[in-house]
């Protein structure tokens, strides 16, 4: 009877031990899938704080090479002028004076390719990675909290309470979960504010450099209109330069041919009322 007993205690005790057993090992294979789902929703965090990075970066870099297109017009400028005015080198050499002496005011287009890439195209570039650093600091800072913080909190709870204190152990691990959401909702506000602070500037930046760019069309494509202007000119007699003096005259003196008698040893005096000579005189005989 007694022998009895101990076998029914013995039996009953083994039961509870089991169900015990089986209601740890069912707390432990909860928590687990509870503390990898945060796994997974805290690197779906990091993949798209990236991935906002890299496309900001690419949409600024795409509108900073539109710029670049302005470029390739302006060199285009600058060859078709040179191409026109070579030809008129051969015609003479008064004609040859007249454009090297105006051609060294026409900007080269290695001088327009190197102003616009090095004054406006580089620095707005180098812009770029200006712009998004606070941006990767905080989503390092976050990857870092993930990968420290969170995951040692983990380890901590389970060297704690393990499968002695279930009920323990979960709350350890909600604690966990709930300081490192925490941080992670600043760290989205932060993030935001970062990126709306980063697309202001970007605008900002783009409308600089595109005065940039303008600049450079504009006085290249003035200087190129000033020079041809002097050039044609001077090939047409116009210009008062040192380089062309005797070869044109700038005072015109229109005279009827009437007044005119070849056979009359005086004729009208067109220096009559005139306060000096001058160096020349040009009569328009009409």
């Amino acid at each position: 009877m007694i022998y009895l007993k101990i076998l029914t205690f013995l039996f009953l005790f083994t039961i509870t031990k089991t169900q015990q057993n089986v209601f740890d090992n069912h707390h432990l294979i909860r928590n687990d899938n509870f503390i990898e789902a945060f796994r997974r929703q805290y690197a779906g965090n990091i993949w798209y704080y990236d991935w906002q990075i890299k496309h900001f970066e690419r949409a600024y870099l795409d509108r900073v090479n539109n710029l670049e297109y302005q470029k390739n017009p302006l060199i285009n400028e600058i060859i078709r002028v040179e191409e026109m005015l070579y030809p008129l080198t051969l015609l003479s050499s008064f004609t040859k004076n007249c454009i090297e002496k105006f051609r060294s005011s026409i900007p080269s287009t290695a001088w327009a390719k190197f102003t616009m890439e090095d004054n406006c195209i580089n620095p707005a570039k180098s812009q770029a990675s200006y712009l998004t650093q606070s941006m990767v600091s905080t989503n390092r800072t976050l990857a870092d909290h993930y990968g420290k913080f969170f995951e040692n909190e983990v380890i901590s709870c389970n060297m704690k309470y393990n499968t002695s204190f279930p009920m323990n152990y979960t709350r350890c691990l909600g604690s966990a979960v709930t300081a490192t959401n925490s941080f992670t909702f600043t760290s989205h506000q932060t993030f935001s504010s970062q990126l709306t602070s980063a697309k202001n500037k970007a605008d900002i930046y783009i409308k600089t450099y595109q005065e940039c760019i303008f600049s450079v069309l504009n006085s290249t494509l003035a200087n190129i209109s000033k020079a041809t202007t002097n050039i044609d000119r001077c090939i047409r007699n116009r210009d008062d330069c040192m380089q062309c003096k005797d070869l044109f005259c700038n005072d015109i003196y229109r005279i009827s041919s009437t007044f005119l008698d070849p056979a009359n040893t005086t004729m009208f005096n067109p220096f009559y009322g005139r306060n000096d000579t001058g160096t020349c005189l040009i009569l328009d005989i009409f």
